[in-house]
């Protein structure tokens, strides 16, 4: 994918950088570009995307594309709150109900994601991985936690079937996976790194994924009726705090 007279999402440090310049030389502003949305607390969801969007990267919001069905499913399918009416919602979502958001191709923009081959997922394994350690350590630092675990998403939950497929298959010995089925996954992908976190696959809410309604909101009415169990803030569970476990997050 061209990056016009800069660097490509394949450019050293994974940057997206462009020259600045619009058609005829006019200057633009540089485009929004997209983080990981993980909050300052112990989530009790994480929802993982392939790639963000070239409207996702322009807007700065997961899922911001018109024809992409996340942002009525979440709250259709008891997920998220019914407040939860847009993509803007994903800046409030974090503190508020303890969902967050990252892409496994975090910084890398791109609409068709054909486009990014298993090669790419093996180059963005190792980075998604680390914000994703990273992420559990700090969030884990700020509630107090001891044991190094409290910090980490009670579910972790792929926004589709691709990403964590080509996950399954980065550095696996042997024949390659050739499908995953939705909801709760029993087996891991080589190197994953959080230990206590449960993960889950849902169907994908793009607007290109030919669905009917009612396939593609099961996984994650599913997956509402476990996040009852998870209150918000969550509660610290360090083994070593006895009676104490009950501090909230």
């Amino acid at each position: 994918m061209a990056g016009g007279a800069g660097l490509g999402p394949g450019g050293p440090g994974g940057g997206f950088v462009t020259d600045g310049l619009g058609p005829g030389g006019a200057r633009e502003a540089p485009p929004k570009g997209l983080g990981p949305k993980f909050g300052s607390r112990p989530l009790r969801l994480l929802i993982v995307g392939h790639n963000p969007s070239a409207h996702a990267w322009r807007t700065g919001h997961y899922y911001s594309n018109p024809s992409n069905r996340m942002w009525k499913i979440l709250p259709e399918s008891g997920v998220a709150p019914p407040w939860v009416v847009s993509c803007e919602a994903d800046d409030r979502l974090p503190e508020e109900a303890g969902i967050g958001f990252v892409d496994v191709g975090c910084g890398h923009p791109g609409t068709e994601s054909a486009k990014f081959t298993s090669q790419d997922f093996e180059a963005w394994a190792g980075g998604f991985y680390r914000r994703l350690e990273r992420a559990a350590a700090e969030a884990g630092g700020r509630a107090g936690c001891t044991c190094g675990r409290c910090g980490e998403p009670a579910f972790v939950a792929f926004a589709g079937k691709r990403q964590y497929l080509e996950l399954m298959n980065v550095g696996r010995a042997g024949r390659k996976l050739a499908s995953v089925k939705t909801g709760p996954q029993d087996e891991l992908p080589p190197r994953w790194p959080l230990q206590t976190s449960r993960v889950w696959v849902l169907t994908s809410t793009s607007g290109a994924s030919a669905l009917t309604n009612e396939a593609r909101l099961a996984p994650y009415e599913a997956l509402a009726e476990q996040l009852q169990g998870v209150p918000w803030p969550r509660p610290l569970e360090c083994p070593s705090l006895g009676d104490r476990t009950q501090r909230m997050l």
